[in-house]
């Protein structure tokens, strides 16, 4: 297995390390920031979106026009993106908060 990361920010330099640290950096590609991201899909068996804060996620748009199962986190609009794609190929990750209510007893 390989895995693409495409995109840079804070964390890029010690998920590097982090990948050294493990001995999987020969199996983990870190493309950092790429105009041409959406041609790359083409290459992919799945994207995963993994962002903590999110609108609506163009890229998980993109990967679901390009054919790809999406495994996405649930945040901001990813639920409602990624709920019309086929049922069986795209999954939201994490938890759903749950509201806390108060009971008089």
């Amino acid at each position: 297995m390989r895995v693409a990361l495409v995109g840079s920010g804070p964390e890029q330099v010690a998920l590097e390390a982090e990948a050294r640290r493990l001995g999987t950096s020969q199996y983990v590609s870190f493309a950092g920031y790429r105009s041409d991201a959406r041609r790359l899909m083409s290459a992919f068996d799945v994207y995963v979106n993994c962002s903590n804060y999110e609108g609506v996620s163009l890229t998980i748009l993109e990967a679901m026009a390009a054919g790809l199962p999406v495994v996405a986190t649930r945040v901001g609009g990813n639920a409602e993106v990624v709920s019309i794609a086929k049922p069986a190929s795209s999954f939201l990750a994490g938890r759903r908060r749950r509201s806390r209510t108060r009971s008089g007893r």
